[in-house]
């Protein structure tokens, strides 16, 4: 599955399990924040190897797209 549309970490936390490269987020009308994530110190590492932007990035866009 492809992690950049989330496909697959949608399934993971969809099951309870911690996601992989950090693209799924939760809120509850005043704060955004990201599912938990497997192994957070590799996450980076992880995305890079997707061609993915670092989790710091994703998340400031996460928070311009949907500000709580």
């Amino acid at each position: 599955m492809c992690p950049c549309c989330g496909q697959g970490c949608r399934l993971l936390v969809g099951n309870g399990k911690p996601q992989l490269y950090g693209t799924q987020y939760t809120g509850d009308g005043d704060s955004l924040r990201p599912q938990p994530v497997h192994d957070p110190e590799q996450l980076d590492e992880r995305r890079a190897t997707m061609g993915l932007d670092t989790a710091a990035e994703y998340d400031q866009r996460m928070r311009r797209t949907y500000p709580s």
